[in-house]
């Protein structure tokens, strides 16, 4: 009967030590930017105005810290083009953007982005920022 409980003890142990070692899940983050909407110059009467926009994230964890190395993908209203950028320590980056375009009919669309960092869960938002047409 001692043996069986010796067995026992060192199967419980190992079963212990494996859940230790187990890997932590991955931390969850976010991303703002300095706007919520764009608003883009109206094109009747045949003006071509070019607009260059400088759209500034904020990458951060869920305690409000800034997650510095972390790559951030925008795409553009009508999914053709895409903008990159790494955050600097504080989890800043300036993505610029040249020309969006609404798709063709509408007056309103979103810029998509995706973060991802290891050690994190990566972070999607297909309504990341709202685009009008003023």
């Amino acid at each position: 009967m001692p043996f069986l409980t010796v067995v026992g003890l060192i199967g419980f142990c190992a079963v212990l030590s494996a859940l230790s070692n187990a890997p932590t899940p991955p931390k969850p983050m976010y991303a703002t930017a300095n706007m919520s909407v764009l608003s883009l110059p109206s094109t009747e009467g045949g003006s071509n105005t070019e607009t260059n926009l400088s759209l500034l994230v904020k990458v951060f964890d869920s305690e409000n810290r800034g997650i510095g190395d972390a790559n951030v993908i925008a795409w553009s209203l009508d999914r053709k083009k895409a903008y990159s950028g790494v955050t600097d320590l504080e989890g800043n980056v300036i993505l610029k953007i040249s020309n969006p375009e609404l798709p063709p009919g509408k007056a309103e669309g979103y810029i998509k982005i995706k973060v991802m960092r290891e050690g994190y869960r990566d972070f999607t938002s297909d309504y990341f920022l709202k685009v009008i047409r003023s």
